[in-house]
């Protein structure tokens, strides 16, 4: 499946199978009442999973670690420990709009959307655009200043699945090793390639972005909410590398397609110590 490794899915299956456990079933429960409800999800939920998984008789650390009572314990122990350190919210919509400034963090990539079918079933369960930040949004009556979309000037991937335009990193440029995503069993090797075209680069983005005024219209303070954080340039000459051109960052921002979406936009450049010139159609950063 491309899995990271981490269960997440498998989490996703079991909850839909009616064995979720959610953060508020956890606050107030004894570390052997947490204990006993793992077990009963193991036996009645997670033996069925390996039979699905045609996974009988197997033998590993990781068969082991299932079956054992100590890990099931220390497990419990360390969710009420981390439990400790969150604190419940009742009225959702009286929090959000008692701050005076809100940061919403997504996970994955658009195209890595729980919903995206191009790209499916190497997906992940989860929505990773604004989808869920604008119901919340729409529930507490406020409005969105920025959304930042964030992109390296070449396009990566880690794991199973589609990845249109790829190839060796040597292809793109001086790119480096990236010792955050490191080759592990689960994932096998981190994988490369170029943008496909200016206009498949934004669709992602315009597809959000109009998912999000259909949940909620309105739901941006700004004309142009879509900010544009270009990272990595240092790697690439300052270009955008796609299949068939490669186009200097200037250039990029410059473009039609660029103006008509993005509000203002941020360089990362890595090893540079200048910012520079500031160009017309938005505000950057170093």
């Amino acid at each position: 499946h491309g899995s990271c490794g981490m269960g997440i899915n498998e989490g996703s299956i079991r909850t839909a199978a009616g064995f979720g456990l959610f953060a508020r079933d956890v606050f107030g429960m004894s570390a052997e009442s947490l204990a006993a409800k793992l077990s009963r999800i193991r036996n009645e939920y997670g033996r069925k999973r390996i039979s699905e998984a045609g996974l009988d008789g197997y033998e590993s650390e990781y068969m082991e670690m299932l079956s054992s009572e100590t890990v099931l314990k220390n497990l419990a122990e360390e969710m009420l420990c981390a439990a400790e350190s969150v604190i419940p919210v009742e009225d959702e919509t009286a929090f959000l709009r008692e701050q005076e400034n809100l940061v919403f963090e997504s996970g994955q990539g658009l195209l890595l959307d729980g919903e995206n079918n191009e790209f499916a079933p190497h997906v992940t369960a989860s929505r990773t655009g604004l989808h869920n930040v604008v119901l919340l949004l729409k529930k507490a009556e406020l409005k969105l200043d920025e959304a930042c979309y964030v992109s390296r000037s070449y396009v990566t991937r880690h794991g199973a699945g589609a990845l249109p335009c790829e190839c060796a990193r040597e292809d793109l440029g001086s790119v480096g090793v990236d010792i955050t995503n490191v080759s592990n069993n689960w994932q096998g090797a981190i994988r490369y390639a170029k943008h496909v075209s200016v206009d498949t680069f934004y669709k992602p983005i315009h597809e959000d972005l109009l998912e999000a005024e259909r949940i909620y219209p309105g739901f941006a303070a700004a004309d142009r909410p879509a900010s544009l954080f270009i990272t990595h340039l240092n790697e690439t000459d300052s270009k955008l590398v796609f299949n068939d051109c490669e186009i200097p960052v200037e250039e990029f921002m410059k473009m039609k397609e660029t103006e008509r979406i993005v509000g203002r936009h941020y360089l990362s450049y890595c090893e540079e110590n200048t910012i520079p010139e500031n160009s017309a159609g938005g505000e950057r950063s170093l």
